[in-house]
């Protein structure tokens, strides 16, 4: 083999080599913006999801052109505490009524059909009447109703749309569209 072969064959190497290393970089910055503007990951704390989720689950959150509507899973932000993980029940202008006695939860005079429901019965935790969710805000319930700290407390309430940090769109763990 001559010298001129080997430093050929070195030179196609380390040029190869190269080419990997920017093309990872790329991909790397391309995954990098798309999480930070598109979608990001979020992990499941307590249980107010159960079943549907369970602890230490894994999410991926799409925020870009989001609109949540009836059944979605939403993230919302709150001051000071961590976010909540909820599914929407009601939008602007629904009348929510949670009658105590059966369970059910009634949007707009309808009764819901939620089979996701754990244990299948949902207590008012004093919610006096029915609820009219306000403009530009949202009803939240978690699955899980006897744990789930919700819109039925008036810590939380309707929470804005602002505070609604995006619509859960795929669970990584097990990977599977929500």
């Amino acid at each position: 083999m001559t010298e001129n072969t080997k430093k050929t064959g070195l030179s196609n190497i380390v040029s190869a080599a190269f080419d990997w290393v920017g093309a990872a970089v790329i991909a790397l910055a391309i995954v990098s913006v798309i999480m930070t503007m598109f979608c990001r990951v979020v992990n499941v704390s307590g249980e107010s999801m159960t079943n549907t989720l369970q602890p230490n689950e894994r999410l991926i959150l799409s925020s870009v052109c989001m609109q949540p509507t009836y059944g979605d899973i939403v993230v919302i932000n709150q001051d000071n505490d961590e976010p909540l993980i909820k599914r929407v029940i009601g939008l602007e202008g629904d009348k929510i009524f949670i009658d105590n006695t059966s369970g059910i939860v009634y949007r707009n005079g309808e009764p819901l059909d939620e089979p996701y429901v754990r244990g299948g019965y949902t207590t008012n935790h004093n919610q006096q009447g029915a609820v009219t969710v306000p403009e530009g805000c949202v009803y939240v319930l978690g699955d899980n109703r006897p744990v789930s700290r919700d819109s039925r407390s008036s810590s939380v309430g309707c929470p804005s749309l602002k505070d609604v940090a995006g619509v859960v769109t795929f669970r990584l763990t097990p990977f599977e569209s929500l």
